[in-house]
């Protein structure tokens, strides 16, 4: 417990050896989703990475609002990467 915090809470997200513990919190970023109120681990990289840099026709996602896509659990910050997905097989370039 936090020290002068009332009602804190500590996750253990990852154990490991010092360098690898760091490797991995350098990997990954954790969120509250404001919606569901469930704890998220993704990997950061996603963020930055596009799917694809071609102008195409909107995906599936493009016409949902950022609240209706953080209430199917995707965090904030993976709202444009979600968006961009045209294709059913462009998910599994997001994953990986």
């Amino acid at each position: 417990m936090v020290q002068g915090v009332e009602n804190s809470s500590v996750v253990l997200l990852h154990v490991d050896n010092h360098d690898a513990a760091y490797a991995w919190a350098r990997r990954y970023r954790c969120e509250v989703n404001p919606s569901s109120g469930t704890l998220q681990i993704f990997e950061a990289q996603i963020e930055t990475e596009s799917v694809s840099e071609a102008p195409q026709e909107a995906g599936p996602l493009a016409r949902l609002r950022d609240r209706q896509l953080r209430h199917l659990g995707i965090p904030e910050t993976l709202i444009p990467v979600a968006r961009s997905v045209r294709k059913e097989t462009e998910w599994d370039q997001v994953k990986d």
